[in-house]
């Protein structure tokens, strides 16, 4: 648009230059009498295509502007305690990555079952990445996520939190509570203090903490992760560098770890 713009600007400047002459050149210009008119219907002519063109730029503008307020801020890197989150990986790993998840979310199961196990084998398997999973049950759309969460971070008390986490993804649609309770026997989880934990409400807080941690970050769906390099001195904290949200494929996840670990 801007060239428009300068194309016609250009065009009456030298129309006008030409008016200007033809004052100065007084009696010379009453020859040509008929040129005044044609250059006063260009002149007008130029002024209606440069008001249409104001006009469709103006309603341009008003439909881009809801879609401008939508996009993504730029990530401003915040500090973040993790205590007591489930962790996989070496605590001296450069890169610490944090999954907000929600386990009864289908997107967060297809991360599951096509990115993360890449995710474990290359990064944190091999000492690079430290992998910790935080909680953000979407309580308003999945009624049983919430306590699906504190049911796997019960049975992490018995070392089988991702054990339990596993099933639970792959049994989505089936989380009732005789179901989750199934799926802790299935993993070897020792059932009475499993129940007395899921029971007493020990991780509301826990979980309520995770989700309020996600949402200062600007989690609002999941799942979502977030980036930063680990700390040596403060290991259960990083300062947050990268977010994104959604099942992004592997080779996402794959670029913005490298680009940390360079």
């Amino acid at each position: 648009m801007s060239c428009s713009f300068a194309r016609a600007g250009t065009r009456a400047a030298r129309i006008l230059f030409g008016c200007a002459l033809m004052a100065l050149l007084g009696p010379a210009c009453a020859q040509t009498g008929g040129s005044d008119e044609a250059l006063r219907r260009e002149i007008e002519e130029l002024k209606k295509q440069q008001a249409e063109t104001q006009r469709k730029l103006d309603e341009l503008i008003e439909t881009l502007q809801p879609i401008l307020e939508r996009l993504p801020k730029p990530f401003r890197p915040q500090r973040m305690s993790f205590k007591g989150s489930p962790v996989k990986g070496e605590p001296s790993a450069k890169v610490t990555l944090v999954e907000f998840t929600d386990l009864q979310c289908p997107f967060c199961v297809r991360y599951y079952k096509n990115t993360f196990p890449r995710i474990v084998k290359d990064f944190v398997e091999t000492g690079k990445v430290r992998y910790v999973a935080r909680e953000f049950p979407l309580a308003s759309i999945h009624k049983d996520a919430q306590r699906a969460a504190q049911a796997a971070l019960c049975a992490g008390e018995q070392g089988k939190y991702w054990e339990l986490r596993d099933k639970i993804f792959h049994n989505r649609s089936r989380l009732a509570p005789e179901h989750l309770e199934e799926y802790a026997r299935a993993v070897g989880v020792e059932i009475e203090p499993w129940k007395a934990c899921l029971e007493s409400g020990r991780y509301n807080e826990k979980v309520a903490r995770d989700v309020r941690d996600g949402s200062r970050l600007g989690v609002n769906g999941t799942p979502s992760f977030a980036f930063g390099l680990t700390d040596p001195d403060d290991p259960e904290s990083i300062t947050v560098q990268d977010l994104i949200q959604g099942a992004y494929p592997y080779e996402e996840f794959a670029r913005r770890i490298n680009k940390l670990l360079d």
